[in-house]
């Protein structure tokens, strides 16, 4: 899909990408349509919004998803099974 946008909002997302808020124009292109739809589908929430400084880690601990998983270790690695042939090619 091809996507133009204005001139005004080229040079925004060329300034975000400058100051390191998003890796590509391509990733701050995608937050703002994603942002904008939820705005005008009321799906707006400030606690979920796409944040610049928030990373993906960072946000899944916000929202409880870290550590959601009941009954499994809390860390592979101390599986043995797990680790089997790990780092060999």
């Amino acid at each position: 899909m091809e996507v133009h946008i204005s001139e005004n909002v080229e040079k925004i997302v060329q300034q975000l990408v400058a100051q390191g808020q998003f890796p590509d124009a391509e990733s701050a292109v995608n937050a703002m349509f994603l942002r904008g739809v939820k705005q005008q589908n009321g799906l707006d929430r400030s606690s979920d919004d796409v944040s610049s400084d928030e990373r993906p880690f960072e946000k899944a601990v916000r929202l409880g998803l870290v550590g959601a998983a009941r009954g499994l270790p809390a860390d592979l690695s101390f599986n043995p099974q797990h680790m089997q042939g790990f780092g060999r090619s």
